[in-house]
């Protein structure tokens, strides 16, 4: 039977208490070497994709954008054409507002332009924004109306605030501290943005720093807090005030190590002293779900017996914390283990007919939705030649005032990557916590019941047609990541052959699904 219309098939799939439905699909058919797109999400307003054409028009360089609704249906798709000397740097979402992040050329002395597209009437307005110094851009969000930029001058610490109606940029004071690194820059939900520090200059006094500043960089708080002597912060992230409480989470260790011992909460409080409060890998229910149980147990036993006796913790792993979330219970932080890959990873598998990503260099993009890369003198992230496996995600749960209340665990099946970024995602839902990650056509879901019961099971990526067929599946282009409420988008490039054509059975494609978990 020849199907005369293409349609979807949404898969309904009954996994423990929840139910996983595809309800909708995306495709955009490709030539061999085109660029991948990068997929901005804006939440209930739908998906962005920019992609590089690798084509000039009119002696320049011609991208294409397309906006599409919670439906993955197009709304809007434009040409447009930019300058061959600009390299996309950031990104971020506000309101009804995109913007893209470009540098004019390869150093840290040239200008940056922001481009800004409104998503309602698409009008589209650009900025320079102009250099005054040599600036390594590390992080990089929108306020109303400013754009706020952190990152380092001389190896040294500095956040810059421009204003977009203006035209003004302003260089923030109280930075450009030696021995200082910017470990965090994150808006709040109130138009305020939060500016987190550690001070790694004394070894018998290191601090956290917390600032909080308004939009015209005004500082409206600072928290100065001792780290304990015989720890070290590795990493750090703000919540962003969608509750009333202000929360610092990262990954801690032992001494100088680069290496995690576990994950650290801080409630923020300028008027009163409040104690970090660390938590070892052996305090988590599920931080050894990746190893054979008897040497998870023996691991578990050895870590109770050292924290019983006030000793350093001697499991070490190095722990990427990917983001946090704000609920009605309290917060809840998802990480992710990995470890060097000692083997040479290829820029690109030889059989697949697709170039290299933009999501193998996440260190060069700087997004309020996803974890920053400390691009400065302490940074342990990315760029090391032989590429990263991550193999662990832990979802860790904390009630209003940083306390553990529990933790889930899956393990990721032997994912590479040539530079540290994101791997799997998790959703809430009314019996407890979805876990999840892709691997080539397969989603594999770990679903946590309130009842610590959980359930895995692989699900397969639908196609538009049932007969469609994947012959490939590229394993380097593709993800997965939490959208809106309890809604996840994976994408991934695919060959396709429909047996049911005897033109052109094959195609190649950029898909997205949409996946409900409930």
């Amino acid at each position: 039977m020849r199907f005369t219309y293409v349609f979807l098939f949404a898969l309904l799939v009954k996994l423990a208490g929840a139910q996983i439905t595809q309800p909708a699909r995306f495709e955009l058919e490709e030539k061999q070497g085109t660029n991948s797109p990068l997929l901005i999400s804006m939440r209930e307003n739908g998906l962005a994709i920019l992609q590089d054409k690798d084509k000039i028009k009119d002696r320049k360089n011609l991208w294409e954008l397309v906006l599409l609704d919670t439906a993955l249906q197009e709304k809007y798709r434009k040409e447009v054409t930019l300058d061959p000397k600009l390299k996309l740097v950031g990104y971020d979402f506000i309101n009804t507002d995109l913007y893209y992040l470009f540098r004019e050329g390869d150093t840290n002395f040239n200008n940056l332009i922001l481009l800004k597209i409104n998503i309602g009437n698409y009008h589209e307005t650009t900025y320079t924004i102009k250099q005054q110094v040599e600036f390594k851009l590390s992080h990089f969000s929108m306020l109303n109306d400013a754009a706020v930029f952190g990152g380092y001058v001389s190896n040294e610490p500095a956040v810059i605030l421009y204003d977009v109606e203006k035209d003004n940029l302003k260089i923030l004071p109280g930075f450009f501290l030696t021995d200082n690194e910017l470990l965090d820059l994150r808006v709040n939900k109130n138009n305020t943005f939060n500016v987190l520090l550690v001070d790694r200059g004394n070894k018998e006094s290191k601090k956290i720093v917390l600032r909080t500043y308004d939009s015209k960089g005004t500082q409206l708080l600072e928290d100065i807090i001792d780290i304990p002597i015989g720890k070290t912060i590795i990493s750090g992230i703000t919540s962003v005030l969608e509750r009333d409480e202000l929360i610092i989470m990262g990954a801690w260790g032992v001494e100088k190590s680069k290496m995690a011992s576990g994950v650290f909460t801080l409630m923020a409080d300028p008027f009163e002293a409040q104690a970090i409060q660390f938590y070892g890998y052996g305090e988590l229910k599920h931080s050894f779900d990746f190893m054979n149980p008897k040497r998870a147990e023996k691991i578990k036993s050895r870590e109770s017996t050292n924290q019983k006796s006030e000793r350093k913790p001697n499991y070490k792993n190095p722990l990427h914390i990917v983001k946090m979330e704000e609920t009605k219970k309290g917060f809840t932080l998802l990480a992710e283990m990995y470890s060097a890959y000692s083997a040479s990873l290829p820029t690109s598998n030889p059989y697949s007919p697709y170039s290299s990503s933009f999501y193998y260099a996440p260190q060069s993009f700087f997004s309020p939705y996803s974890n920053r890369y400390v691009n400065g003198p302490f940074t342990n992230y990315g760029n090391r030649p032989n590429g990263e496996q991550v193999f662990h995600t832990l979802v860790v749960e904390f009630d209003a005032r940083g306390k553990l209340i529990k933790d889930y665990g899956l393990p990721l099946e032997n994912v590479k990557l040539l530079s540290l970024d994101q791997v799997s995602d998790f959703v809430s839902i009314p019996t407890g916590i979805a876990q999840v990650y892709k691997k080539e056509s397969d989603l594999i879901f770990n679903i946590n019941e309130l009842n610590d019961l959980s359930t895995q099971d692989t699900i397969k990526i639908e196609s538009k047609n049932p007969t469609d067929k994947v012959k490939f599946e590229s394993n380097e282009d593709g993800g997965i990541r939490s959208w809106y409420r309890n809604i996840l988008y994976t994408w991934g490039y695919c060959t396709i052959k429909n047996a049911e054509k005897s033109v052109d059975p094959s195609r190649n494609v950029f898909y997205i699904n949409k996946i409900r978990v409930e």
